[in-house]
Parts: structure tokens; C-alpha cells; sequence
């Protein structure tokens, strides 16, 4: 899950340069769903909660929000230094500026969780394998219980890697457009033949879908959603009725079991739940602005997402051992988990994540006329 600035969302398509306040709507839905199954699990756990098992699957819509949005707008910065001038520096400069928003808050998380709650199996090669982000490259997590949040910031930073490089590298090679298709394809096509061939009912029970070479395709929608925009598609000329057809893919795949057999559940129900949050983000492109009793909230919400992503599920990990141990009661393990991790995603935000952010480099086109 990235966080990205929903200013100039449309690029090239819309030519808006403000920000959207349907794209912040769009990624405030997605950590919401992640927040709530996460919590909900844990209240079921410690209160008696009897859960319906459909329910989970919102934790799997919100990954599959992040990774629409993700794809659209970050992939729509790499389809611009492929439009504009595709270099090596230019590239680059990219994952710099890529890196100085993701990792430095990654890399804080993990280092205090190293030291106050460190993984217990195989401590040192644990650790190794969350700095590189190999922790669930092509096998399940080592740990479900240690900064577990990370599997779909692994998924990120490898696609932006690999398709990146796949399609500014190819760019200097071929046509623009070859390069881009290639890449895409690519993206979209190796994942479905690795959940066709290697993923079985055991390793899709124990991984439920986090392993990196099975989840490339999620991203890849969304950039081919924003290849798409730059060519005035259907999609974004009837926004609302693609809306109200991802919308309601998205309901039946929640409340209805889908009738796919074995294997080809395994291999497409992701899929299912991925052109769903692509048909339904193009019309939140439409939404410019929303009151400030509102606008506010969803803003912050927005803003803070990467933080609370990061944060929410340690801590929850964390206060529930205390629970469990009666160091602490249940309303008081509560009212920890409902306020630390806003407290802290806002601190973040404010004082270590913007404050980075300025330092980054400026994009530069040097090749672009």
C-alpha cells in the first residue's frame, strides 16, 4: 500500500492539477476496510464477537483499493517520464523519490519493533528478509504474527522495480507503446500462470493471496487504468456506469460465494476484486471537492493512511499479548488500540514523513522537448 499525493490525478487525461477529493475518498475507503477486519477480528477474539466469515473479505478489498489507486497514480508518473523522456537519470530520480516516501517510515517501524518485540524464529534471517522486502517474494510470510502488514508493501516495491524498469529501459529500446504493453502484459499475465500452476488449496489457505509473483496483476490494473485515461477509453467517458458495475461486482464477491471450481477460484478471484476497484475509480475522479465538515476528515484519513497501516497492526499485536497475559484489561487494550495508532500516523505524517518529502528531488525531463 503506497501513499501517494491525489493531486493532478488525471495527468493527461483531465489536465486537473488540484487535488481530488475523490481519490482521498477512494484510499480513506481502503484503509478503513483494512482497520476494519483487522479490529473486528480482535474484538471478536477478546469480546465472544461472533464474526461472519464474508466479512473478511474486506480485508481483501482494501488491499485491492490501495493497489488500483496505487497502480493509477504511480503508474501514471512512470507513463509520464516514458512520455516526456525516458533516461536512466530519469528513472533513477523516480525510485529516489519513490524510496524517500516509502521506506524511511518502513524502516523506523521495523527498527523499534525489532528491539521491544522481535521475531522469534530465526531472528536474524527474519530481519534480513524484511530489509530486502524477500519476507514473501515467492513463499508465505516467516511470520503471521511479526509486522505481518508489510506482505502488499513488498508486492509494491518489487512491481514498481520490475515493470518500471520493463518499460522506461524498453522505451529506450522500442516504441513507447510496445514497452509499456510488454510490461503490462507481463505483470498481468505472470501472476495468473503462477496461482494457476504453483498456487494449491494448502499454500491459498496459508498465504491467502500475500505472495509477491501472485499479486503483481492487482498494481498492473490499475496502471493499464491510467494507459486508459490518456486515451479517453469508455471507462472514463461513462464513469458512473463502469461506478455502478465495480460496485456491484464488488458486493456480489462480498456477500455471495463466487461459482468458480478449485483451481480457477484460486487463480481469479483476486482478479474479480481487482477490476472491481478499477471500474469504480474512475468516477471518484469526478468528485473535485467535498465540504469541510467532511473534506477534513477524509483528507486527514488520507493523508495518514500510510501510517496507519503501518502502525495499526503491530500495535494491535502488541496490546493483545497484554491482554492475554491480564497486564492489561480489555477496555483498556480498547481505548490503546482506537487512539495510538491515530495519535501516531498523525505525529508521523506531520513530522517525519512531510518533512521528508521536501527534501525529495524534483522529477526533471531532461530528454523532453
Amino acid at each position: 500500500m503506497s501513499q501517494v499525493s491525489a493531486t493532478s490525478a488525471y495527468g493527461h487525461a483531465g489536465g486537473y492539477h488540484t487535488r481530488c477529493a475523490g481519490l482521498d475518498i477512494f484510499r480513506a475507503c481502503a484503509i478503513l476496510c483494512v482497520l476494519f477486519i483487522h479490529y473486528l477480528s480482535t474484538f471478536s477474539h477478546w469480546f465472544g464477537i461472533p464474526v461472519k466469515n464474508w466479512l473478511f473479505n474486506f480485508g481483501l478489498l482494501g488491499v485491492d483499493l490501495f493497489f488500483a489507486l496505487s497502480g493509477f497514480l504511480v503508474g501514471g508518473l512512470i507513463l509520464d517520464i516514458i512520455d516526456k523522456g525516458p533516461s536512466i537519470a530519469n528513472w533513477r530520480i523516480f525510485l529516489l523519490r519513490r524510496w524517500m516516501r516509502t521506506l524511511p517510515l518502513y524502516y523506523a517501524v521495523m527498527l523499534v519493533l525489532a528491539v521491544i518485540y522481535p521475531p522469534t524464529d530465526h531472528p536474524v534471517r527474519t530481519l534480513l528478509q524484511y530489509a530486502t522486502f524477500t519476507q514473501n517474494l515467492l513463499t508465505p510470510l516467516p511470520s503471521q504474527n511479526w509486522y505481518a502488514v508489510t506482505w502488499s508493501l513488498a508486492i509494491e516495491e518489487w512491481f514498481y522495480v520490475i515493470f518500471g524498469s520493463i518499460a522506461i529501459l524498453g522505451s529506450l529500446l522500442i516504441r513507447k507503446g510496445w514497452a509499456v504493453g510488454l510490461a503490462l502484459c507481463m505483470m498481468i499475465i505472470a501472476p495468473h500462470l503462477a496461482r494457476w500452476f504453483f498456487l494449491t488449496p494448502e499454500l491459498f489457505a496459508q498465504a491467502s493471496g500475500t505472495i509477491v509473483i501472485h499479486r503483481l496483476d492487482g498494481i498492473a490494473l490499475g496502471v493499464l487504468l491510467a494507459v486508459l485515461s490518456r486515451h479517453n477509453s469508455l471507462l472514463f467517458r461513462y464513469p458512473n456506469l463502469f461506478f455502478l458495475m465495480g460496485l456491484g461486482l464488488i458486493i456480489h464477491l462480498l456477500l455471495f460465494p463466487t461459482p468458480l471450481p478449485g483451481r480457477y477460484f484460486r487463480t481469479y478471484i483476486l482478479t474479480l476484486y481487482q477490476i472491481g476497484a478499477c471500474l469504480c475509480l474512475p468516477a471518484m475522479l469526478q468528485i473535485r471537492h467535498l465540504p469541510g465538515l467532511l473534506g477534513k476528515p477524509v483528507k486527514a484519513l488520507s493523508n495518514q493512511a500510510y501510517g496507519l497501516y503501518l502502525f495499526h497492526l503491530p500495535i494491535l499485536e502488541l496490546v493483545n499479548i497484554w491482554v492475554l497475559e491480564d497486564k492489561i484489561g480489555r477496555w483498556t487494550g480498547t481505548i490503546i488500540i482506537m487512539t495510538l495508532p491515530l495519535v501516531l500516523s498523525w505525529a508521523s505524517f506531520r513530522y517525519f514523513e512531510m518533512p521528508l518529502l521536501s527534501l525529495r528531488p524534483k522529477q526533471r525531463f531532461a530528454n523532453a522537448p
